[in-house]
């Protein structure tokens, strides 16, 4: 049985997005030691955290060393940053950078008048 152009078409799709997956595979990592200087070693464990009152209520326990995260960039400076990356497992801003919020005076989604992002400390 002959498959149809469409069916041919998505298969030849599905296979350029299988090796594109492949080759921008993040590297697995144990500490910040096995990835390269400018990433840290992502490990999301427990649930977002969104306050510091959540942090505390939740009782959060530290991750066990048999845990794989995954090697990802810092952001850099000018970068979007969220205040909250680091207690989540997320890298975070660089070294020697801190996540500062701008006030614009313009209202932007969802309802801040301003942005976070990486500045030098």
């Amino acid at each position: 049985m002959f498959l149809t152009f469409k069916m041919q078409l998505l298969i030849v799709i599905f296979g350029i997005l299988a090796f594109a997956k492949v080759q921008t595979a993040e590297a697995r990592c144990m500490t910040a030691s096995d990835c390269n200087p400018d990433e840290c070693c992502a490990k999301q464990t427990g649930p977002l955290i969104m306050s510091k009152r959540d942090q505390m209520d939740l009782g959060l326990i530290q991750p066990s060393g048999d845990i794989y995260g995954t090697c990802r960039k810092y952001n850099l400076e000018g970068e979007h940053c969220n205040i909250f990356d680091k207690p989540n497992g997320f890298c975070g801003c660089a070294t020697g950078l801190t996540c500062i919020y701008v006030r614009t005076g313009i209202r932007s989604p969802p309802a801040f008048p301003g942005y976070f992002h990486c500045a030098r400390k």
